[in-house]
């Protein structure tokens, strides 16, 4: 297998893999709503859920399979094409496992849950029928996309992921137009997943197709072992991240979490472009150790700083203009302190991605399972005496704390210095807490005095990026794609 020098590429590859769909989705979103109504659209968000959280039960194979097939060749394999489908097999079985508890939930409980609803239980018992048979499909694609990504596939899986995200909404709008009823809405997204899973086993099929048949570099028999610590992994990551919500939820009040949820979520789209880059770096360090950490690093907080500064300062317009929220209001502040925490877990990626590809994953558990319970007090007792502005606050300090101890896990652990990375890291920390400053006054300034500062701001800092931070063979690769050679046009 090659490991060349396509990180650039392949982290285009991821952004456009989820960027793409999340624009389709923008516009397909209010068009479902009208055509199947407000409550069958909200039934469909609650599958979405289901399927995000199915992809858990991949049982942590697909960074381990990722892990292993970087590390491995053809010809000398960490982990057998045997030992592959075995695995996708074993994921099978426990998702049609979980596929049957559902139904058998839903049978129990399902009429209590829809009592006061306006769709049929009829109806509803068709479509919980089909999303069930979602979840197998989906833990075992998961699994399988680890061994395309461990192999450098990215192209072909985010054409996949994002191809077949932007067919399901274009097969629920027909089905919309022509039976809006939930059993034949979710039954189409059904046959996208299917065709999603057969897919991904053609793809998966043939890259193994030229492999040794037995592995020699690793124990196959330690799989199960590391899949279980990335199982804990991905359990407690999205616990960190949306526990706050229900603290605010159930301590302030529900009409709070709209006034932090939207510009939570608005901070944390600006993760897509360092989660695209963790994600093309995750299999080089499990092939190559260190390689590209110091630049990703930099790279990461210098990039980061120049989006980051633009919420910041432009946050409250954007809030107001979006949901007509108060320019200077609760979300606004909230939004600035996130935004202050989403650049630390940028940064954090990287560090993370490493330890992580080099075998640490239980590392990164145990610092995780230390900080939760500092975090969760720290965010309770924020919630009850102050509001949304200090949850936003924790939330930051959390990660910059996370950020800090993973740089020192991956120094302990025998990787790059911190040193390497301190340029960047300095340097952009200081262009974020003065964008967090300078935003005290600059939320009560004219609007078109903030909207000018940040404009001309943003022009310099990036133009700064592009001769100082982005990496001379990334400069050339893209001039030569536009046509542009030397200074002049082509």
């Amino acid at each position: 297998m090659k490991h060349g020098q396509g990180l650039v590429r392949h982290t285009v590859f991821n952004l456009m893999g989820t960027v793409l769909p999340l624009m389709f989705a923008v516009v397909s979103v209010p068009l479902l709503i009208h055509l199947a109504g407000s409550e069958r659209f909200g039934f469909l968000a609650l599958m979405w859920a289901v399927a995000g959280y199915a992809g858990l039960l991949d049982l942590g194979l697909s960074r381990t399979m990722a892990r292993r097939v970087a590390q491995g060749t053809p010809e000398r394999p960490a982990l057998a094409p045997s030992a592959v489908w075995q695995n996708f097999r074993r994921v099978l079985m426990v998702g049609l496992g979980v596929a049957a508890l559902l139904q058998l939930g839903w049978s129990i409980l399902g009429e209590s849950l829809v009592r006061r609803g306006d769709i049929p239980l009829q109806e509803i018992d068709g479509a919980v029928r089909c999303v069930a048979l979602m979840v197998p499909c989906i833990a075992a694609t998961s699994a399988l996309r680890g061994v395309l990504e461990g192999a450098l596939r990215f192209g072909a899986v985010n054409l996949m992921r994002g191809g077949f995200t932007v067919a399901a909404y274009c097969v629920l709008i027909a089905i919309a137009l022509l039976c809006p009823e939930l059993p034949s809405l979710t039954a189409g997204v059904l046959m996208i997943r299917v065709g999603d899973l057969l897919a991904h086993i053609l793809v998966v099929k043939r890259e193994l197709s030229g492999w040794l048949q037995t592995a020699s570099s690793t124990e196959e028999s330690s799989v199960w072992s590391e899949s279980a610590w990335f199982m804990c992994s991905q359990a407690i990551v999205p616990f960190t991240m949306y526990m706050d919500r229900f603290f605010v939820g159930s301590i302030i009040g529900l009409g709070a979490v709209a006034h932090y949820s939207v510009p939570y979520e608005l901070a944390t789209k600006l993760l897509l472009l360092p989660l695209a880059l963790s994600s093309a770096l995750f299999p080089r360090f499990a092939s190559q150790g260190s390689g590209s950490y110091e630049l990703a690093g930099r790279t990461v907080a210098w990039l980061m700083c120049l989006p980051c500064l633009l919420l910041i300062w432009l946050g409250g317009d954007v809030l107001h203009l979006w949901v007509r929220f108060d320019v200077a209001g609760e979300s606004t502040w909230a939004l600035i302190a996130l935004v202050a925490g989403v650049w630390f877990n940028s940064v954090a990626q990287v560090p993370y991605a490493w330890l992580q590809a080099r075998g640490f994953v239980h590392v990164t558990v145990g610092l995780h399972l230390c900080e939760l319970p500092l975090y969760l007090g720290l965010t309770y007792l924020a919630a009850e005496r102050f509001g949304i502005v200090a949850v936003a606050v924790a939330w930051g300090v959390r990660a910059a704390v996370d950020c800090m101890a993973l740089q020192l896990l991956v120094r302990h652990k025998g990787g790059p210095s911190f040193k390497d990375c301190l340029t960047g890291f300095i340097g952009g920390g200081c262009v974020v807490l003065a964008a967090v400053l300078s935003s005290l006054y600059l939320v009560f300034a004219p609007f078109w005095f903030r909207w000018a500062l940040a404009l001309s701001v943003g022009f310099v800092m990036a133009m700064f990026l592009w001769l100082k931070v982005v990496p001379s063979a990334t400069k050339a690769s893209v001039m030569m794609r536009l046509g542009i050679r030397g200074g002049g046009g082509g």
